[in-house]
């Protein structure tokens, strides 16, 4: 109005320039704000996210999806279904419900099918993928005895065109997969420490042939280990938990009742094992010599310098397990021998390790809570041979645990009951 009424158009040119410059403040105050909502709200991250999540989309063709329904169905016993939406992405409908961004609870699926789901998406995936190579690190750790087997077919026939590395501490998985398909893979046993043997080592076909198949173990052990035997009493030794899951899956009583009190540390009977062995395999022209044994003896082996199978024997892994297994027995017994001599534990009342460590330091100090964590931790007393009872997997102690790690569990345990016995009682 100024500008109008002296007749000066500057006027209204200053004030221009001037909203043009509040016009530019209001732009950059909008873009901080902008910037920062961004950075309060991690939309950038969620974004990148979801740009990497649409570069991995697995395409899927109708013969694959036709796969997936059928496996899963197969498998899970209820109804899944995949659609095409209008933009062409995959729906995944249970019982005609939809089935994504749903809450577990409200799926009406176990854990182990919702596992298996998930995985099935995932081998498709691989399937499909142009990788050369595809590596599944212990694929049934996660589920239960029911789908274990599920999901070793599913491996199978997903991936049956790929070249795969499957990595497990599990046999069960390799005893799944060669029942499966008769000779599928290649097996090798992978470790990596310090100052030992390291890499992919090749299990030979023998070896392979007696983790597989019971009955091929069995046969060894009628006939031809024994020119492998290096020192016959302490494989014999090393055989007791074997020998003892074994006795009672064939219900020989007297034979698993002998066997058992060489596994307690406070027995002192003496058990002629030739004797025991000779029954239960019926090689009564292959072991002549008596060897009595007590824990008594077991305990007075020197477990550093283990012979049990000759050095060059075509069972390696084996002798790995023998040694392993009779390690762990030596320390079971010494634990026991020492705490049930040491704290005047009634065996007949605390009869099972677990009972004998928790009646030893049952009083709740902080140094008895240590001790009762210390020992109840190891994994070599934990271990209560509960892979010779039903299954009969002799192997497990030789795939459990490297020889470097149980060397130091054996010095650290031994150490503990040293420092043990000079200490004051309670303490």
């Amino acid at each position: 109005m100024e500008a109008i009424k002296v007749g000066n158009k500057g006027i209204v040119e200053s004030l221009v320039e001037e909203i043009k410059a509040y016009l530019e403040i209001f732009n950059l105050k909008i873009h901080n704000l902008f910037a920062t909502c961004l950075e309060d709200n991690e939309l950038l991250d969620k974004n990148n996210e979801y740009n990497k999540m649409l570069e991995n989309k697995p395409e899927l063709s109708d013969e694959d999806i036709l796969f997936i329904e059928s496996i899963v169905n197969e498998n899970i016993e209820k109804d899944i279904v995949l659609k095409r939406d209008e933009n062409n992405n995959l729906k995944l409908l249970l019982n005609d419900k939809e089935f994504l961004n749903q809450d577990r609870k409200n799926l009406h699926l176990s854990t182990g099918e919702q596992n298996f789901i998930s995985l099935a998406f995932e081998l498709i995936k691989a399937k499909n993928s142009n990788k050369k190579i595809i590596v599944l690190d212990d694929p049934i750790s996660s589920f239960d005895s029911i789908y274990k087997n599920k999901i070793t077919y599913a491996i199978i026939k997903f991936l049956e065109g790929k070249k795969q590395i499957i990595l497990t501490h599990n046999t069960e998985l390799i005893k799944l997969m060669e029942h499966q398909r008769n000779k599928c893979f290649n097996l090798y046993l992978f470790n990596n420490t310090f100052d030992e043997e390291n890499g992919f080592i090749k299990v030979n076909n023998k070896e392979q042939e007696i983790l597989l198949y019971l009955d091929k173990l069995l046969e060894l052990f009628r006939n031809d280990i024994f020119v492998e035997v290096e020192n016959e009493r302490n494989f014999l030794i090393a055989m007791i938990p074997f020998m003892r899951g074994y006795a009672q899956i064939i219900n020989y009583k007297n034979e698993k009742n002998s066997l058992t009190k060489l596994m307690h540390g406070y027995q002192e009977e003496k058990v002629d094992l030739a004797e025991i062995y000779n029954n239960l395999f019926g090689t009564k022209d292959k072991i002549t010599t008596s060897y009595e044994v007590s824990a008594k003896d077991i305990l007075s082996l020197d477990i550093s310098t283990l012979d049990i199978l000759k050095v060059g024997s075509q069972y390696p892994l084996l002798n790995k397990t023998l040694r392993h297994t009779l390690t762990y027995l030596f320390l079971r017994l010494n634990v026991e021998k020492v705490l049930v001599d040491l704290f005047n534990i009634n065996t007949k009342k605390n009869d099972m390790l677990s009972k004998i460590i928790s009646k030893a330091f049952s009083e709740d100090t902080p140094e008895n809570k240590k001790s009762r964590i210390f020992l109840l931790s190891r994994k070599t007393l934990l271990n209560e041979f509960n892979h010779f009872e039903g299954n009969m997997n002799i192997f497990q102690p030789a795939i459990d645990i490297s020889d470097t790690a149980l060397k130091k569990e054996s010095e650290d345990i031994k150490k503990f009951l040293s420092n043990l016995t000079l200490s004051p009682i309670g303490n």
